[in-house]
């Protein structure tokens, strides 16, 4: 009996470090978000999707505005949705031919971990030479981060994935 007794306080110390070691384990080991950018010439409309973690975004925007932000509760909350737009203004900027595209918040939504921030803006013209992309999204909260980004002009597709410190992606149409 007092062999079992010893081997459950065992047992009970490991779970208890276990539980104590993992708490202060990271959310998630990589630093990840997705860009979508769509142009339709057509319709003359651009739009942009921007998949990130909620916890990687929070802490972003808790470090650029000094409040903390719980975005899976207040999505339809204007002075979250301000900060979730400067935050991506800031960082996210799309060129066609040398000029800049002014991107509008169309709303974001929140998936699990993740938050979906949707952007859009109209088109002066069909056709462009260059679009000239700048991604730094979330790189003032991770230098692991990783920005992948899919680019469609009239069904044509572009991928290529920006690490830290590389921003910048330049495509000629």
């Amino acid at each position: 009996m007092h062999f079992k007794t010893k081997s459950i306080k065992l047992l009970t110390i490991l779970i208890v470090l276990s539980l104590q070691i993992y708490s202060f384990a990271p959310a998630h080991k990589y630093y990840f978000s997705l860009t979508e950018i769509k142009a339709n010439t057509s319709s003359k409309t651009l739009s942009v999707s921007s998949k990130l973690f909620i916890d990687d975004l929070e802490s972003a925007l808790q470090k650029a505005n000094k409040i903390k932000f719980d975005l899976s509760k207040t999505t339809d909350n204007k002075e979250v949705q301000n900060a979730v737009f400067n935050y991506i203004n800031s960082h996210l900027q799309i060129y066609l031919d040398g000029k800049m595209v002014p991107l509008n918040l169309v709303g974001f939504e929140t998936e699990n971990e993740v938050v979906w921030i949707y952007l859009e803006s109209k088109l002066n013209n069909k056709e462009f030479k260059s679009t000239k992309i700048i991604n730094s999204i979330l790189y003032d909260f991770s230098a692991d981060q990783t920005n992948l980004i899919q680019y469609n002009w009239n069904n044509k597709n572009f991928t290529e994935k920006l690490t830290y410190p590389n921003k910048e992606l330049i495509i000629n149409q």
